[in-house]
């Protein structure tokens, strides 16, 4: 039986983004931010949300694009689950596969760099490094053109006395 209600769901689902694309992935952002939400299912919806931008990125409209990608960098001013940020990163990752990946990976750097608070900034840091892994995986290309600025950004973070580094 519970297959049967697993193969529904992906039929419905399948059919939502078929045939009302916009709609569903921006209703798929909106739950992900949502942080009345509970964890598990925004976690579940950024899943959703990156595979559906994965499979039709190439089909969704610039301004879906542009849309979902400004509405995900305002949640780094306020998120601190780490799970929904490695989420979140995942998605930014993958909409910068279809569109300025240099803009989101210079989002990032600028927007942590600016924090002033010691102590919101220590606590961001590893979601911060997970995102530039993240950034580096699904955007390897974006490296050369943007090596300057993450060397350093890393140097930055090397010489901040409110860190402990270790090298692997």
């Amino acid at each position: 039986h519970d297959n049967d209600v697993r193969k529904q769901a992906e039929a419905t689902y399948q059919g939502l983004i078929m045939n009302q694309m916009t709609d569903t992935l921006i209703h798929l952002t909106q739950c992900f931010i949502d942080t009345t939400v509970d964890p598990i299912s925004r976690s579940m919806t950024g899943i959703l949300l990156r595979r559906s931008i994965e499979k039709n990125g190439e089909s969704i409209d610039e301004s879906t694009i542009k849309y979902i990608n400004e509405t995900l960098m305002k949640v780094w001013s306020y998120e601190r689950n780490k799970v929904i940020l490695t989420r979140l990163s995942h998605i930014m990752c993958q909409l910068a596969v279809f569109s300025s990946s240099i803009e989101t990976l210079t989002f990032i750097l600028d927007s942590s760099a600016a924090i002033e608070d010691p102590m919101d900034r220590k606590q961001l840091l590893p979601a911060i490094l997970n995102f530039i892994e993240i950034f580096c995986d699904y955007c390897p290309e974006s490296i050369n053109s943007s090596y300057v600025r993450l060397v350093k950004y890393l140097s930055m973070l090397i010489a901040d006395d409110q860190f402990e580094v270790q090298v692997a």
